[in-house]
């Protein structure tokens, strides 16, 4: 039959703790040739799930309605990322033999096997990192060198708001302090004012006195 689409993968499906089935749409051979990979920290690293973590189911006729799901044991957990990617091999088990007989099927499933072949190293090429030819320096370890940039970059931001938060908060103490300190003047003042009269009071009570 004919592979009518280009598409080598599903998702990426992000975990709500409670979904466990997940659709892909492209045609496979064996429900083996599906590889579920699983990331917990946003793409950063990933691994390949265990074929004792999920079950694939497929559709009965991949050539009429290509793909099925993946079914895991356990629901993806809120923070998790999967994607459905192919894995078919690369071989060719089909042996044509001299004199034998012509099955369209057989030529079109190893057509079909090939095509999926290609696709699978396309789909891989669009993840991929190229560095240049003339560099020793590898894509994985561009890679790690991109990730290393944006932790830092994310490290400093959080340093920049724990500055502008500190320098918020030593600001609106230096206003309570200046408050206080004005509250603290004018008691003060009131506390003069106050010694100014209880004085003048006294003064005029003893010159009361002394004119009696």
């Amino acid at each position: 039959m004919a592979i009518s689409t280009e598409v080598r993968r599903a998702g990426p499906y992000h975990g709500n703790g409670q979904q466990t089935e997940f659709p892909f749409n492209f045609k496979v051979f064996d429900s083996s040739q599906v590889r579920p990979v699983l990331s917990v920290d946003g793409g950063k690293t990933e691994t390949v799930l265990p074929s004792a973590d999920f079950v694939v189911t497929l559709s009965v006729d991949q050539d009429v309605n290509p793909g099925g799901a993946v079914v895991l044991v356990s629901p993806l957990p809120i923070g998790s990322i999967l994607t459905i990617i192919s894995a078919v091999p690369y071989l060719q088990p089909v042996v044509l033999t001299n004199r034998g007989g012509f099955y369209p099927d057989i030529l079109n499933q190893a057509l079909d096997r090939a095509t999926a072949q290609i696709q699978q190293l396309a789909e891989k090429q669009e993840r991929a990192l190229t560095v240049p030819a003339t560099t020793e320096k590898t894509s994985e370890q561009l890679i790690q060198e991109l990730w290393q940039v944006k932790d830092s970059a994310a490290a400093s931001a959080s340093a920049s708001a724990s500055s502008a938060k500190s320098a918020a908060d030593s600001q609106s103490a230096a206003a309570e302090s200046a408050a206080a300190a004005k509250t603290s003047e004018r008691a003060a003042k009131s506390s003069e004012e106050n010694a100014t009269a209880s004085k003048s009071a006294a003064v005029n009570s003893a010159s009361a006195s002394a004119t009696s």
